[in-house]
């Protein structure tokens, strides 16, 4: 019982703070780039305890050739612990020749929660960041660690 109990606080708490903030690793080949990235609209993504929650991770890309597509997108906690949050789907609208508009829409399911920290029910709980690997029509590719990231206090 005081372990259901812990896991409903941790699981109301599990906010995606995850804001515009420099790219911490990244690699890859020629100038494709995300330039742009809003998590949810700007705002927190608060996950409660029984109701699967569903959100956006929008993000500009720019390449001098177009932009061919976004190949993955992940999210965990800041705290190297990983999460229940799955990538479902990322559609891409053309903007200009060389700027894609990618919105990727992502999955929490609260009752997955459990399962991914045994240790630590509340180690989940916080601040999250996302990564994603983007390509452009002429090869070139980008794989970031940390294309959004809480903003510093």
């Amino acid at each position: 019982m005081r372990r259901r109990r812990l896991w409903s606080v941790a699981a109301a708490a599990v906010a995606l703070t995850m804001l515009g903030a420099p790219s911490a690793r990244a690699e890859g080949r020629g100038d494709i780039r995300i330039i742009k990235r809003v998590v949810d609209g700007g705002t927190n993504v608060i996950v409660g305890v029984s109701k699967p929650v569903t959100f956006p991770i929008r993000m500009t890309v720019k390449d001098n050739s177009g932009v061919k597509g976004v190949d993955r997108v992940s999210t965990f906690s800041t705290h190297n612990l990983g999460g229940p949050v799955e990538w479902i789907d990322t559609s891409c609208v053309k903007k200009s020749k060389t700027t894609s508009d990618c919105t990727a829409t992502m999955y929490v399911d609260p009752k997955a929660m459990p399962y991914v920290s045994d240790r630590d029910p509340d180690g989940i709980a916080g601040q999250w960041q996302v990564d994603a690997t983007v390509n452009a029509n002429d090869k070139d590719y980008w794989i970031s660690d940390r294309i959004a990231a809480p903003a510093p206090r």
